[in-house]
């Protein structure tokens, strides 16, 4: 399985740096799990590929195309400390993950299927699903600094989100 999106990390600028210019992402993970105050060894053998990455305000914005962000961007906003984390990721299937955790400790994921066959059966209410998936949303943007916002645009303009 693939995964692609946006994955912005706040951390120390030193793992930051290494985040952009490392060889060994094993090792910058681990660390960064770690720091984090998580099991290092969650990191090991999962493949955490990106395209590119941006700096700015102190946070680092990855475009993800590897299936370990899902797990790791999972991971790290429902039990990490001393970091922030911003994502918004999606897979060939149409499984869409956003998640949080900002500097105040908040944190939330919420996935959800851009298409899915409940959406053809007849008791699907797509007005309701439609008005939980913008409160969902608007819920997770909510989370997310302005200074990420404004630096790394790419992160919170999804399709789901061009209604409001």
């Amino acid at each position: 399985m693939s995964a692609f999106g946006s994955v912005v990390i706040k951390a120390t600028e030193e793992l930051n740096s290494r985040l952009s210019d490392s060889d060994d992402y094993d090792q910058v993970f681990s660390d960064l799990l770690q720091f984090s105050g998580l099991e290092p060894s969650f990191a090991k053998n999962v493949g955490y590929g990106f395209e590119d990455s941006k700096m700015d305000s102190g946070y680092i914005c990855l475009d993800a195309f590897d299936s370990g962000w899902l797990e790791l961007a999972q991971y790290i906003s429902k039990n990490g400390k001393n970091i922030e984390l911003y994502a918004s990721l999606g897979d060939e299937y149409g499984t869409k993950l956003v998640c949080a955790l900002n500097s105040k400790g908040e944190r939330f994921q919420f996935s959800y299927e851009e298409e899915s066959d409940e959406w053809d059966q007849d008791d699907f209410d797509e007005d309701s699903f439609n008005e939980e998936l913008e409160a969902k949303l608007k819920e997770w943007n909510s989370l997310i600094p302005d200074a990420v916002k404004e630096s790394f645009p790419d992160l919170v303009e999804t399709e789901a989100e061009e209604d409001f």
